[in-house]
């Protein structure tokens, strides 16, 4: 019958409908994604050509990586890596260390 057709075509056009704004909601991810990683990127090469040595480090203030051009800096020549090390360590007096860690 005629309601049958008009309510299958309804159903129909729901999925559709419900499909293409997921493939929407996909295709948008995607696009913040490849947008964000541009950023960083272009952020990561204007630091490297202004900056001496650029290092990243996560909330404890521990590198997150080797940073083979900080080692350079400091004259580390026995291979060690920085990955897992305290940035803080790396200050030689004891009073700067305690002002950095105190200076919120």
């Amino acid at each position: 019958s005629m309601i049958e057709i008009v309510a299958s075509l309804c159903v129909k056009l729901a999925i559709f409908y419900t499909w293409v704004r997921v493939a929407e909601l996909f295709a948008r991810r995607e696009v913040d994604a490849k947008s964000e990683q541009c950023h960083r990127s272009a952020v990561s090469s204007l630091l490297d050509m202004m900056c001496d040595a650029v290092v990243d480090v996560d909330q404890t203030l521990n590198f997150k990586a080797h940073f083979p051009k900080l080692l350079g800096m400091l004259m580390y020549m026995d291979g060690k890596s920085l990955r897992g090390a305290s940035f803080i360590d790396l200050l030689s007096d004891g009073d700067d260390r305690r002002k950095f860690q105190d200076d919120p």
